[in-house]
């Protein structure tokens, strides 16, 4: 398990907010794909900071959990390798990537002491744009171009 991974999981409560967020529904516009490779790697996501959590500092819980986030991290390298070579094209393709990235490196402000200014900075940077994004497909919905 990455020193990374461990250091979000073990120190971050706010991913519950992140990990309720709905998912987008089945698609078969031009993201579809996109969205559903992250949609995977998402429920993967869940999956290993479930059992990272599990195994807190219990070291036989964690050996025991460690062949399935192996497969886990397995499966997201594929997952991630397909999802950069993707470029989103619609809104709901932008927001599952941002979505992806919220799970996986959500801002913990009891975390900050050890995020510098940059990952400080980009974590606002993506909520703002995420948040352009809906007011923008809310007036594309209401004049009819949603």
């Amino acid at each position: 398990m990455s020193t990374t991974r461990r250091r979000l999981v073990t120190g971050s409560i706010g991913v519950a907010a992140v990990t309720s967020m709905p998912a987008v529904g089945a698609s078969v516009g031009p993201d579809s794909d996109l969205i559903a490779l992250c949609e995977r790697f998402n429920v993967l996501e869940q999956r290993a900071k479930l059992l990272i959590a599990a195994g807190g500092d219990d070291t036989a819980i964690e050996a025991r959990n460690a062949p399935e986030l192996a497969r886990i991290d397995a499966e997201q390298g594929v997952l991630l390798d397909r999802i950069d070579k993707t470029r989103a094209a619609t809104f709901d393709g932008v927001k599952a990537r941002l979505r992806m990235i919220n799970l996986y490196s959500p801002f913990d402000p009891g975390l900050q002491s050890s995020w510098d200014w940059g990952d400080r900075m980009c974590v606002h940077f993506l909520r703002d744009v995420d948040a352009l994004l809906a007011d923008m497909q809310h007036f594309a919905d209401r004049k009819g171009f949603g």
